[in-house]
């Protein structure tokens, strides 16, 4: 006799509920599985069904359909209702949840396989490999897994290490926008269905919860945030109402997190000090002295909300904010010379990178984890902007005598990847957008920059948390479409949930809800993932003059500018923006002593990509500080955001050789010009 696992039970379900044929994908999407999923649970089902003699169809453009008669259908339904007993089906990632989840919840004491063999239905051999993969994963939050015989599978680890592995566990298995609706105070109690299915690691899950006070710290939160006029993102504002909720009950459990010496208490820390304790006895919330400092490092370490127009705030020092800026000047110098000049200006670029910064020395300073779930999507579309990031980061190591995680790491580049996203020319904005992302600032602006740049007849209206927009949700009339990084759903409101890097997907999906064509790409844009075209590619005879003779910078930058123009690479709007970058901004353009790039954004006239060349006598003063004369003026007009990065890679390693420069200062002929440029040390 064929037994029906709880995945099997529940397509077979649908399929007896439609007479109609349906498509495995219908099912799929209605259950929340793939559909390679369902194709393993039809083969049992078929089987099941052929023993009381009915037949499964199930054809090619055709679906799939029972073929029964109605009194059938009627028999199997009320057999499926009236049946309790199913063969537990968990899949393997859904296994190692639920060995975690045991393991955690008994940390106290050892588990003997005989305990857990039944539980997952697995066998001993099998029960060992998915051992193997806990290991990995409790090591993330440094917590051993030892094994004895007869004794059985007991953790190690710290209080504060448990309580993290868990928060962990609640965030990526019952999910942000659940949390939040959990704690709020209009939720009911935690339902043992949490998530599209009934099943083990659910049920364990709600089990726990249960035990929480997960409205109070949700309140807790939420006063914090007005004391300390602040707005943490989603996911950190739910891992703080789970922190709280867990140290509240740890705590009358006589289990109290032990944290190490630190760094002492800063002066501008103790209003945050000061307002956790006194929201702590407005709850009646029990918390020795070890346990509020625990609770303090987790809220300095909450990514805040970033406002589109005032995105820094500061709630720290002068020699805090003095220590900051000097790495985020660090970083954005790194990037202006590798991926595009104007990022050295970029100010939204310069107060989103100062907050994050400050907020992960916190987060580095008192050892909290950082999860970023996009870091593997990062390094594989911007592996050029992470190798530059990782370079950039030795200053904040240096601070705070630590290594940067790369978790870390790809937060920064996303900052910068939209940075550059923002450099890509985009026309008129005719329909209005919301985003809702609960992740973070970067996320957030890295999925508005890619918006913006592949849909230039949008303009983004709000950035909203999942919070705020639950709560003040738009009318039809205010936005043509929401898009949301997570699964949220607006009364009346076009919703789409999209990943956070645009994919071609998801960019096909909003092209057809908005009726909208794909941007036309100027000449020379390219979608691969190289680094571009080199210098001596870039520059050509036609566009590098010698001992051009010239009155001032703003002769300086017609003449780089007029070669551009003579090879049709600009129009002359550009010549003057980049006149205008330098009367806004002044000389930043002074890269090194002699040595200017002149450029503008490519929005402003570019046609497309080319690089030309002046070199001036005699030398013009720019008005720089330190680099003035200027000997050799360098234009630049990109037409994206990496078909130029090998040429300004290797632009920067000639800044640093003094040898070809001096040749390129003697140097008679433009062919020598470029021969000497194509010679890379």
């Amino acid at each position: 006799m064929t037994h029906l696992d709880t995945r099997s039970r529940d397509v077979l379900m649908v399929l007896l509920q439609n007479q109609a044929p349906i498509a495995i994908k219908q099912i799929a999407s209605q259950l929340g599985i793939t559909p390679r999923m369902m194709r393993a649970s039809l083969n049992t089902i078929q089987t099941w069904l052929e023993e009381r003699d009915t037949e499964l169809i199930r054809k090619q453009n055709y679906g799939i359909q029972i073929r029964t008669t109605p009194e059938k259908i009627v028999q199997l339904i009320q057999e499926l209702s009236n049946q309790k007993e199913y063969y537990l089906y968990l899949s393997p990632g859904e296994r190692i949840a639920v060995l975690n989840l045991m393991l955690l919840r008994g940390a106290d004491q050892p588990l003997m396989p005989e305990e857990i063999e039944p539980v997952l239905g697995i066998s001993r051999p099998t029960l060992f490999k998915d051992v193997e993969k806990v290991k990995k994963w409790l090591d993330r939050f440094s917590i051993t897994l030892t094994f004895k015989p007869n004794v059985g599978f007991q953790i190690q680890g710290s209080e504060a290490n448990w309580r993290e592995a868990m928060v962990h566990l609640y965030i990526t298995k019952i999910g942000v926008l659940s949390l939040l609706n959990m704690g709020s105070p209009l939720a009911g109690p935690p339902d043992t269905k949490i998530g599209s299915t009934l099943n083990l690691l659910n049920t364990m899950l709600a089990d726990t919860m249960r035990l929480l006070d997960l409205k109070s710290a949700y309140r807790f939160v939420m006063q914090l945030e007005e004391r300390l006029h602040r707005r943490f993102v989603d996911v950190a504002f739910v891992r703080l109402v789970c922190h709280l909720a867990l140290a509240v009950f740890r705590s009358a459990q006589a289990k109290s997190v032990d944290l190490p010496m630190g760094e002492p208490v800063i002066p501008s820390e103790n209003e945050v000090i000061a307002a956790i304790d006194l929201l702590l006895a407005s709850e009646s919330f029990s918390l020795n002295e070890s346990e509020v400092q625990f609770i303090f490092r987790q809220v300095q370490g909450a990514n805040i909300q970033q406002p589109r127009i005032d995105m820094m705030q500061s709630h720290h020092t002068l020699s805090e904010q003095l220590e900051t800026q000097e790495i985020v000047q660090h970083i954005v110098s790194d990037a202006s010379l590798f991926l595009h000049p104007s990022l050295k200006v970029d100010q939204q670029l310069i107060r989103a990178l100062a907050m994050h910064i400050q907020v992960a020395k916190n987060r580095l300073r008192y050892g909290l984890p950082i999860n970023n779930p996009l870091q593997e999507a990062v390094e594989a579309q911007f592996p050029h902007i992470v190798g530059l990031v990782k370079k950039s980061v030795a200053s904040l190591a240096d601070q705070i005598y630590k290594a940067i995680p790369s978790d870390e790491i790809a937060y920064i580049a996303m900052h910068l990847g939209a940075a550059m996203e923002r450099l890509r020319p985009y026309r008129g904005l005719k329909r209005k957008v919301w985003i809702v992302c609960g992740e973070g600032t970067a996320t957030a602006w890295l999925l508005v920059a890619r918006l913006q740049a592949e849909f230039p007849d949008i303009v983004v209206d709000e950035v909203s948390s999942v919070l705020k927009i639950t709560q003040h949700p738009p009318l039809p009339s205010q936005v043509d479409v929401v898009l949301t990084t997570l699964p949220v759903e607006i009364p009346e409101v076009l919703t789409l949930e999209v990943s956070p890097l645009l994919t071609p997907k998801d960019q096909a999906r909003i092209h057809a809800v908005l009726n909208s064509k794909p941007p036309r790409r100027p000449v020379g844009t390219s979608s691969s993932s190289d680094l571009g075209l080199s210098l001596s590619t870039l520059l050509s005879e036609d566009t590098i003059r010698l001992g051009v003779e010239v009155e001032n910078w703003e002769s300086v930058i017609d003449a780089v500018g007029s070669l551009l123009l003579n090879v049709h690479a600009i129009s002359s709007r550009y010549i003057q923006a980049m006149k205008d970058v330098i009367y806004r901004y002044g000389p930043y353009v002074v890269f090194s002593p002699g040595t200017a790039l002149l450029h503008a954004r490519p929005g402003d006239g570019v046609n497309r990509i080319c690089m030309s060349l002046v070199t001036l006598d005699p030398p013009i003063p720019f008005h720089h500080p330190h680099h003035d004369p200027v000997k050799r003026a360098f234009g630049m007009c990109v037409v994206d955001h990496h078909s130029h990065l090998k040429a300004l890679a290797q632009l920067a390693n000639l800044l640093h050789d003094d040898k070809r420069l001096s040749l390129i200062e003697s140097s008679t002929s433009t062919a020598e010009v470029i021969s000497i440029l194509a010679q890379e040390p």
